[in-house]
């Protein structure tokens, strides 16, 4: 049982998902953690609601055979109200959940941004001027190390040309 209502929460959340995460939102590693999060808390719901359900089928069997105790009836009521309270929320649930992943949805995208916007001042300010004023551009780490590493041989070569002067007068 708990399979197939596990199986209906994860079909409500994907339609949820769907139209309000885009497809490369959906493969982050936050958002399926998320996702799973809400799978089961919903399934949980399900679950109670499920639980109730059997427990109103079990009084009903009961009663049509011929028990009929004051007490059967009015733990019918109780469940019936109970059911009624775990469908509110559930809907109230599926809102929260709506909202959490618009939010989320802005979330992505307003990182997306900062993180292009530090691409861009990262590669403004690996721009390094040649003594001929020439512009180099940096577009990726090897690079960097790459140029690190050229700039700080020619540093060791001339400390060792100063010493080999030095030492020659």
């Amino acid at each position: 049982m708990r399979k197939s209502l596990r199986k209906k929460a994860r079909k409500t959340i994907q339609n949820l998902t769907k139209h309000i995460l885009t497809d490369q939102m959906l493969e982050s590693e936050y958002v399926k953690d998320k996702i799973e999060q809400d799978i089961e808390s919903l399934t949980d719901l399900y679950m109670q609601v499920e639980s109730n359900n059997i427990m109103q089928r079990s009084i009903l069997d009961t009663v049509s055979r011929g028990n009929t105790m004051p007490r059967m009836y009015e733990v019918f009521g109780q469940l019936t109200d109970k059911i009624q309270a775990i469908n509110k929320q559930i809907l109230a649930t599926e809102s929260q959940i709506r909202k959490t992943y618009i939010d989320l949805k802005f979330e992505i995208k307003d990182k997306e941004a900062e993180l292009i916007e530090a691409a861009q001042n990262n590669s403004n300010a690996l721009t390094t001027s040649q003594p001929q004023g020439n512009q180099n551009i940096v577009t990726s780490s090897k690079q960097l190390i790459e140029m690190a590493k050229k700039k700080h041989m020619e540093k060791l070569n001339s400390i060792k040309e100063i010493e080999c002067t030095e030492e020659n007068d």
